[in-house]
């Protein structure tokens, strides 16, 4: 078996244990070994039959255009489409990948762009013009996805015909964690595996070397032993007021740059938002003694002097006194979603390594890393089911074809990491991608943002009270959704 083979059968293993409201069986937390991208010549002598391929039936729908509707600017951020080859191995792969998608089944693929998806695809089910084949929104549930699902606008994926979720281009725990009972409105496929908005902790491994820190940080991680408390200890040994006016501001150097003790840090340290009931509709589940330790947590990390917070967005960050900090090394550890801005790695001019973010405690079965972003589905009126089905099939096999080894293999590994042990972590930050319909769904609008309101808002660890002041309004919001629903 070739080295290309190898690396995309690593990867895949990886994927498809991406994981849901259940941690991924392991033994212990060690990847894989990971190798790299190798050339055309090698890939032609592949043995046939060791290929994973699609089945796709032998049709061809005549150069039918099959649009995507999504917001402004993610054709671009999604790699969906491109009119020429450039050299640009992202642009590159879209390229081969929709051409492929051509040849095999005669189908274009073409977006449309709105500020919000919701309006669009309304208007198009109501006249009946089936303008729209898929629907690639924005994650949140604040963002109008709750009304795509609530407002019957999206299809049943689980009877959509010729799509095999089962296969490892599909996220099978995204298409499990956001389904309600037995019904599946969305799904994750490879064709989004460029944007998944995940975090990892940029390690400025100059400073450790400085700072006399002799553990090392990726064995920390096999072991176990990368935790809240542990990064706390080191954090400590980095914080200097540097400019000398005598107060700490995004001026002067931190144990933790951090834009929110939110989301993505509860899922880290093993606590869901939610768990389903016994007809299998996801409930909130975090007033709990885990929830409790985690607020704690979070609040001591931010409160002991060595945390700096402060925002950014994908538009903002360019500019950011965030990217300041980062490229300036002004940070021991840096949270930075690594699967929207792995472009800036390259500018970094130290050395540094690529970690997850930490568990709770050594008792934690394994890491977990939030994930809310490339989800899809299709509209709930179709004019062909079939021919809807055979095309996302398409577009995420060819994905896995194409996007997913030039991604890991050539920008990640080759060009955005420093190191094999960087990569090994990017594998397993991508295995332990965890999705919850309390991020996605969530029909209250309050669920995800409790930890964040409580640590950062409150500047305080009174959780269950919090959680009280809130949770008539929460379970009406679910129960009335779920009415809608049924």
């Amino acid at each position: 078996m070739n080295k290309k083979l190898s690396a995309i059968l690593v990867i895949l293993l990886l994927l498809s244990s991406s994981c849901g409201t259940t941690a991924p069986e392991t033994e212990g937390r060690t990847s894989p070994e990971v190798t790299g991208q190798e050339n055309s010549e090698v890939q032609e002598t592949e043995p046939e039959e060791s290929k994973l391929t699609a089945n796709l039936p032998e049709v061809n729908y005549d150069g039918y255009t099959f649009t995507i509707l999504t917001l402004n600017d993610y054709t671009e951020r999604y790699h969906l489409l491109t009119e020429e080859t450039t050299g640009e191995p992202l642009n590159d792969s879209t390229y081969e990948r929709n051409s492929k998608i051509y040849d095999h089944i005669g189908v274009e693929i073409a977006s449309a762009e709105f500020s919000d998806v919701v309006t669009p695809l309304q208007t198009s089910i109501s006249a009946g013009d089936f303008s729209y084949d898929m629907v690639l929104p924005h994650p949140n549930a604040n963002f109008g996805l709750t009304s795509l699902v609530a407002g019957n606008l999206l299809y049943n994926l689980r009877d959509l015909p010729v799509a095999d979720w089962e296969k490892p281009w599909w996220n099978q725990g995204a298409l499990n964690d956001l389904a309600i009972g037995d019904v599946a409105y969305l799904a994750v496929g490879d064709f989004s595996v460029t944007c998944q908005g995940v975090s990892a902790i940029i390690a400025n491994k100059n400073m450790m070397t400085d700072l006399g820190i002799e553990e090392n940080i990726y064995d920390m991680v096999h072991s176990g032993t990368w935790t809240a408390d542990k990064m706390n200890q080191m954090m400590a040994l980095a914080t200097q007021e540097l400019d000398g006016d005598g107060v700490m501001t995004g001026a002067d150097r931190y144990g933790l740059l951090c834009n929110s003790f939110g989301h993505c840090w509860q899922i880290a340290m093993g606590q869901p938002f939610t768990e389903r009931d016994e007809n299998g509709f996801p409930r909130v589940a975090m007033n709990n003694e885990r929830m409790y330790s985690i607020v704690e947590t979070c609040y001591n990390l931010m409160s002991g002097g060595n945390c700096f917070v402060t925002g950014y967005s994908y538009d903002s960050f360019p500019t950011s006194e965030y990217r300041s900090i980062i490229m300036e090394g002004r940070a021991l550890f840096s949270v930075l979603d690594v699967g929207g801005l792995y472009g800036y790695l390259r500018d970094i001019e130290y050395d540094f390594g690529l970690i997850p973010l930490p568990m709770l405690d050594e008792t934690q079965e394994d890491y977990r890393t939030f994930c809310g972003a490339g989800i899809a589905g299709v509209p709930s009126l179709l004019s062909d089911a079939e021919r809807t089905g055979t095309v996302l099939e398409a577009l995420a096999y060819y994905s896995y074809e194409y996007q997913l080894p030039t991604f890991f293999n050539i920008i990640l590994e080759n060009k955005a990491v420093r190191d094999k042990e960087s990569y090994e972590m990017i594998n397993l930050i991508h295995r332990t991608k965890t999705y919850d319909f309390g991020f996605n769904l969530d029909p209250s609008g309050k669920v995800y943002t409790m930890l964040s309101a409580v640590v950062d808002t409150n500047k305080s660890t009174e959780f269950a009270s919090y959680y009280k002041s809130q949770e008539k309004l929460i379970k009406k919001a679910f129960e009335q959704f779920y009415e809608n629903f049924q």
